[in-house]
């Protein structure tokens, strides 16, 4: 979450995700935010890319060939 926030451009949106994410709650207030800022289709596409790059680490690791 705190990569995706700082990818995004300096002021209100990035300042609220910030603050967001720190304490008890921080998921549920990062995921408001998102919604407050209409940003929750580019966080899914930036988490699912991340995942998918895991993925991909992780096969690459262990010799596992990837079928597209």
């Amino acid at each position: 979450m705190e990569e995706f926030i700082y990818d995004l451009p300096a002021g209100r949106a990035q300042d609220a995700l910030d603050a967001a994410i720190r304490g008890k709650g921080a998921f549920r207030r990062f995921k408001d935010r998102l919604y407050d800022f209409d940003l929750q289709e580019k966080w899914y596409k930036y988490r699912d890319d991340c995942y998918e790059q895991i993925a991909r680490d992780w096969c690459e690791r262990f010799g596992i060939e990837i079928e597209e």
